[in-house]
């Protein structure tokens, strides 16, 4: 059990950092296209690259994932992450435009890895705890040590967006401080099924 919560907890961990990493790189992309891109109207080809990223590594993620693991598939996709923000951080200091768009398209790379963060959830947690462990890592985490508790009714779907889910990760957010893929680093009974080879 305690294998389990832990692993639910860097998943949601992860994914709240993933989130708000995407959701950062998606509002300064455009603002910081602008000021590289040759033309105006391609200031927002570094977002376009950043969706086209997570569509193309989407089903070759899940493929690696399931010959190689979830610990081999995410430490890949953070390191696809780091390499696309290295880039995008490079083609801003050197204004290059294209190298910031591939430094994005990378970025959506990362972004096709952790949207698996939820099935290794359900993994981790097995079949009677899978919904619970999934509205936790894809509602970025209810952290039981930082005062903030699970909302009520709370689960996928129209629920996760009620405004006490809402007010309840906004107030929880303010631990989430610093980026990582603690994903990687999840032990327990998912990490040594069929996907972790």
């Amino acid at each position: 059990m305690i294998a389990h919560t832990r692993n639910v907890s860097l998943l949601a961990a992860s994914q709240a950092l993933m989130l708000s990493a995407v959701v950062l790189s998606m509002t300064l992309a455009g603002i910081l296209g602008a000021t590289l891109a040759p033309d105006k109207g391609l200031a927002t080809l570094p977002i376009a690259a950043m969706v086209v990223g997570t569509a193309i590594a989407s089903i070759p993620a899940s493929l690696l994932m399931r010959r190689l693991g979830r610990r081999t598939g995410f430490l890949i996709g953070a390191a696809l992450g780091i390499a696309g923000s290295g880039l995008a951080a490079t083609g801003l200091q050197i204004q290059s435009f294209s190298t910031f768009v591939v430094g994005h398209l990378l970025l959506g790379t990362y972004q096709g890895f952790a949207n698996y963060f939820r099935f290794a959830a359900a993994e981790a947690a097995g079949p009677e705890q899978a919904r619970r462990a999934i509205s936790w890592v894809v509602g970025g985490g209810w952290w039981r040590g930082s005062g903030v508790r699970r909302a009520p009714n709370c689960s996928v779907g129209t629920r996760l967006a009620a405004a006490a889910c809402l007010r309840r990760f906004v107030h929880g957010s303010g631990t989430l401080v610093a980026g990582g893929n603690g994903a990687a680093f999840a032990t327990g009974p998912a990490s040594r099924g069929y996907c972790s080879r």
